[in-house]
């Protein structure tokens, strides 16, 4: 419990305590990827109510990649106990672009013989002067 406003952004350690509640668990491993960390708002209720002298209770939401293939995890954590309040498997969701997959479908793309040779067919000889930028259609 923290004496924070219950609106506050999460903390470097918040997001940290989190991430290790859930690796805790044992149900991801190393492989797990994390997308998306953020708050979980409390009600409005809780909002309204909000006492500078009384600890509110944080929750973390975490949105997870736990493997290779396209599965997606919601979980939420309270703090400080690290309990883990909700844990929902969605395999109808897919979640945005890591930073890591952008960076490997650039190198991927980059070091493709038949688009290095599709880039002199145009008179591209400098490949670091080309800008590639993965954009993901999404699941809508």
């Amino acid at each position: 419990m923290t004496r924070v406003h219950p609106l506050e952004p999460l903390t470097a350690d918040e997001i940290e305590a989190a991430v290790a509640a859930v690796r805790a668990t044992g149900r991801v491993t190393e492989a797990a990827r994390f997308s998306t960390i953020t708050l979980d708002e409390p009600p409005k209720e809780a909002i309204a109510a909000f006492d500078r002298g009384k600890t509110v209770e944080r929750r973390v939401r975490l949105l997870i990649v736990p493997s290779p293939e396209c599965a997606v995890v919601e979980a939420i954590v309270a703090l400080p106990s690290g309990e883990t309040v909700s844990w929902e498997e969605r395999p109808d969701v897919r979640p945005a672009l890591l930073f890591e997959e952008a960076i490997k479908a650039i190198v991927a793309v980059q070091e493709n013989p038949e688009w290095q040779a599709a880039m002199r067919k145009r008179g591209i000889e400098d490949f670091d002067k080309v800008q590639i930028d993965p954009w993901p259609t999404g699941n809508f």
